[in-house]
């Protein structure tokens, strides 16, 4: 297919279900479009295969991998391929709204310096779902191992990196818009590079940052509203859950921040996990829960990776 304007790419893992809905929506709200569609299969063990076979169109493109490699390195799989003049990053457990594609890439070709635009982003009971929209500091993941960002969910100090403390209700430059829903131009791609490979968790907040000290801007976008599923096939394995993100998010900082805020963080980590384990190993011993026997096999991981010192 020639003149491609969109690539659309996703990235699944045992969501097959929810995977259909997703297409079905596209086909229903990005009629106007002329897009393609690449989904990245991580070794699925669920009826993957029988719900691609369900789809015919020439326009949707299939890569399947032998382990699950991750969500950053299939993507950045399906990068390589991508002919569209824009690329959506979108998880298979979500569902577009009418319009909600279109009227973004209307945006962007009359905003030239825009380089990524994410949308508002809704729980499927139609609720406000809190979804990261400014760089996170040291005070914003010390508040976050302490829960007071779910305590206090709309404050502006406990919860300053995401919407829930905002809501704006018009379009706003922000440092980064959540990974389920990542509309960039190509031209971002081509000058930055696909998503970090290192950062099983988080790289969506790298990509942006990285964008934004080329000099691009990030947008959310209010207007347009999409559907997500949170955690539609990271609630499938919830080991990779727990230890990457807590990995990545020294990572993270090790990348952008001072020697003495890494320091910081890494320390905060191991005690976040010193702090859980006594209470996740007395829910396992009354309860014999098999989800908390894996949390804690992930707690104890994460601490063996900061003592080694190598992440």
């Amino acid at each position: 297919m020639s003149n491609i304007v969109l690539s659309i790419i996703i990235v699944n893992y045992n969501s097959s279900d929810l995977l259909k809905k997703c297409l079905n929506s596209i086909e229903q709200t990005c009629k106007e479009i002329n897009y393609e569609i690449i989904i990245v299969d991580n070794n699925s063990s669920d009826d993957f295969c029988k719900i691609v076979s369900n789809y015919k169109e020439p326009n949707i493109h299939l890569i399947r991998n032998n382990e699950n490699k991750g969500f950053p390195v299939a993507n950045n799989q399906a990068l390589k391929f991508a002919k569209g003049d824009y690329i959506l990053l979108l998880n298979p457990d979500t569902e577009l709204t009418p319009k909600a594609v279109k009227n973004i890439i209307n945006y962007l070709s009359n905003n030239p310096k825009v380089g990524i635009v994410g949308s508002k982003v809704l729980c499927y009971n139609g609720k406000l779902q809190n979804t990261p929209i400014f760089f996170p500091n040291f005070f914003d993941i010390f508040f976050g191992v302490f829960f007071l960002n779910r305590i206090f969910p709309k404050s502006k100090i406990f919860n300053r990196t995401c919407i829930y403390s905002h809501n704006f209700k018009k379009n706003k430059e922000v440092d980064m818009v959540s990974g389920c829903f990542l509309l960039f131009r190509k031209k971002v791609y081509y000058e930055i590079g696909g998503l970090d490979e290192n950062l099983f968790f988080r790289e969506d907040v790298d990509f942006c940052k990285r964008a934004k000290n080329k000099g691009w801007k990030v947008i959310y976008f209010p207007s347009s509203e999409i559907y997500h599923y949170a955690g539609g096939s990271s609630k499938n394995n919830r080991y990779s859950v727990v230890y990457f993100s807590r990995k990545s998010r020294v990572l993270y900082f090790r990348k952008y921040y001072s020697v003495l805020t890494n320091i910081l963080i890494t320390s905060l980590t191991f005690f976040e996990m010193i702090f859980r384990i006594p209470f996740e190993l007395i829910f396992f011993i009354l309860t014999k829960n098999s989800k908390s026997q894996t949390r804690l096999k992930a707690y104890f991981d994460i601490i063996a990776l900061l003592c080694k010192g190598k992440n």
